[in-house]
Formats: structure tokens, C-alpha cells, sequence
């Protein structure tokens, strides 16, 4: 009573680890000739509750009817990113795929770091073969390399360290990008009281790191270019591309270029960003250091923008309002210019 978390209830936690596991279960064979939406979904079931179980809680009730909601409109963003390989040239794709990468820690300390990246997408270009890393997620998590110097959106540069070089398509073949896709999302876009397929490609496009290059992502996703009355194509200027989200850009034959033309922040610099945050945050796990970071990057940073009302330990955190800005004041003066997000707010 104390500490005001009396009323927490430790299952929610819980919740969102199955509900990934079910997704990833269901997305991982998502490409195959042969797939059967019925029998993976039945897969996901088990993992689902298998979560439960071995984290010692009890299901909930309302579990059987729960995922019967998840089961009718994931039906829908299957179908939709099924429809990217049908629609462009993708030649294969890596699932699951084991990484091991040894990272420094801020005391100089090698570390070795094991995890598995959702899917690897290969593509061919008309001179060359890419490769562009994708990680599901189930929430409303997106990349921003803005955060990366913060200790945030660390996973996609790392996976791409991971790799890099370690077998024959990522020394002969060139770098696409990396993105996150969001797979389940209770706030997507609705026609009427029909969810329409725009609005879940709306939500499932990749957001992240995506090369511009023509030979690569007129393959990867050739609704990105529209074509002019002359026949020629041109790059869309609306974002009409309907899998990637063109925000952040990656040129692999010049590593040290902008990533676009209102970042000026390079890849390289950002890989480096990744690696010295990794490195601090094995510092502090290793000294047993977990302060708390909230993370608002908008510039008017209400109390009610934060995702605070929603932490579980929200009774407990001794942050305030003026920590947060003074991280938005970091980021500016690291990069000291503005840049508007995706939904308008200024980054």
C-alpha cells in the first residue's frame, strides 16, 4: 500500500510477450507456397498459452474469445504482406535466423550478444542481389535513429552488425535496409465499421532504413514509384509506396551520405550511436544500474502524451515532466535542426 501497486496485476505482463509469440508463430512461414493461415494460426495457439505457462499465470477467461478477435483481422495483414511477394520480386527470405555479435562494453569488455532476427527478405535487383532486415512487432513500437544515441531503436542496426559479412549473400550482396513491421495494432485505420485493406497497409508498412536506390526498391516495393506522362518513373512524393514507409533512407554505396535530405545524420554515425549505447547499457546491467528512461521526442510534451499512465510502474518512478524534456534537449542539441514525424508532431 506503500508503494500503491496493491491493485497491479502481474498477468498483464504476461499478455503482450504471448500475443508476440502467437504473431511470430503465425508470420514465420508467411512466404511459403504452401501456406495454411488455419494451421499456423492453431500453432500460435499453443505458443499463446504455452507463454502463460511457463511464466507461472493463469490464462484469462476471456482468452478463447479473445483470440478468435486476434485470428479474424490477423487474417487480413497476412494477406497483406503476402501480396508484397506476389506484387514484386522476392527471391527468398531467411526465417528465424540465429545471430551471435560480440559487443564492447563502455569498459572496454567484450560481450557476447545471441538472438535470432525475425526474417531476412532477399530480393534481386537487375544488377544485384539485396537484403533487407525485417523485425515483427505487435505493438505500436517503430524506429526512429533519432533515439538510437539515447539507448533506443537499437535492435535493427544491431541485427545488421550481426551479419554483416558472415555468410555469401551479405559479402556479395548489397545492404536494402531494415525496418520494423507492425503486425497487430488495435489503432489501425477503419472504413466505416469495416477495417479496409489501405488501413492495414497503412499500419504494416516498414518503417526504418530503406535504400533508395531504383535497381533495389523497384523490386522490394515498386508502388513506391509512380509513372509520369513520359513513361519514365519518378520516386512518389506522397508516400503512396504501399510496404515501405519512405521516411528514413539508406545509401549502402555512400555509408557516410545523410540519411535524407533533412537528417543530417549518416549511417555510419548511427551504427557507431548503437554500439556505444549497447555498450553502456551492458555496462550498467553488469553493475546492476537500471535507471528509468522515459522517451517523449515530440517538441510540446504534455503530460498526457506520455506513455506514463500506462506503466506498471508508474506509482513507483520518480521522474518527472522536466526529465523528459531535458532528453528532447539532448536530441536537439545533437542534431540541431527539426524535422516533422510521421503524424505531424515535430521531431
Amino acid at each position: 500500500r506503500i508503494l500503491h501497486v496493491e491493485g497491479y496485476d502481474p498477468n498483464r505482463d504476461v499478455y503482450p510477450m504471448a500475443l508476440g509469440n502467437l504473431t511470430h508463430r503465425v508470420m514465420e512461414d508467411i512466404y511459403s507456397p504452401d501456406y495454411d493461415y488455419e494451421k499456423e494460426f492453431e500453432k500460435g495457439k499453443v505458443d499463446f498459452y504455452h507463454t502463460y505457462k511457463s511464466n507461472h499465470s493463469e490464462v484469462p477467461a476471456s482468452a478463447t474469445t479473445y483470440l478468435e478477435i486476434v485470428k479474424f483481422h490477423l487474417k487480413d495483414f497476412v494477406d497483406v504482406i503476402r501480396s508484397q511477394r506476389e506484387n514484386n520480386k522476392l527471391t527468398g527470405e531467411k526465417r528465424e535466423a540465429p545471430i551471435t555479435l560480440q559487443l564492447q562494453d563502455s569498459k572496454g569488455n567484450y560481450k557476447p550478444i545471441k538472438g535470432r532476427i525475425d526474417k531476412i527478405i532477399y530480393s534481386n535487383g537487375n544488377n544485384d542481389t539485396y537484403y533487407t532486415i525485417v523485425d515483427y512487432k505487435s505493438g505500436h513500437e517503430a524506429f526512429n535513429p533519432k533515439e538510437v544515441f539515447l539507448g533506443k531503436s537499437l535492435q535493427l542496426p544491431l541485427y545488421w552488425l550481426a551479419i554483416k559479412g558472415k555468410d555469401e549473400l551479405t559479402q556479395s550482396g548489397l545492404f536494402g535496409g531494415f525496418g520494423i513491421q507492425r503486425i497487430y495494432n488495435s489503432t489501425y485505420p477503419m472504413d466505416g465499421d469495416l477495417y479496409d485493406e489501405k488501413g492495414y497497409q497503412t499500419v504494416i508498412k516498414i518503417s526504418g532504413v530503406v535504400s533508395l536506390i531504383p535497381d533495389y526498391l523497384e523490386n522490394f516495393d515498386s508502388s513506391a514509384f509512380e509513372t509520369k506522362k513520359d513513361g519514365t518513373k519518378d520516386l512518389t512524393s506522397t508516400n503512396k509506396a504501399k510496404y515501405v514507409l519512405l521516411r528514413y533512407f539508406d545509401y549502402p554505396e555512400s555509408p557516410d551520405s545523410p540519411l535524407s535530405n533533412t537528417l543530417d545524420y549518416t549511417y555510419d554515425e548511427m551504427i557507431e550511436d548503437a554500439m556505444k549505447s549497447a555498450g553502456e547499457i551492458l555496462t550498467g546491467i553488469e553493475e546492476s544500474k537500471y535507471p528509468i528512461h522515459p522517451l517523449c521526442v515530440t517538441k510540446q510534451i504534455k503530460s498526457d502524451s506520455l506513455p506514463c499512465p500506462y506503466c506498471p510502474y508508474r506509482n513507483i518512478c520518480y521522474r518527472r515532466l522536466e526529465d523528459v524534456n531535458h532528453r528532447y534537449d539532448d536530441i536537439q542539441s545533437k542534431f540541431n535542426r527539426e524535422e516533422e514525424s510521421d503524424d505531424g508532431d515535430t521531431l
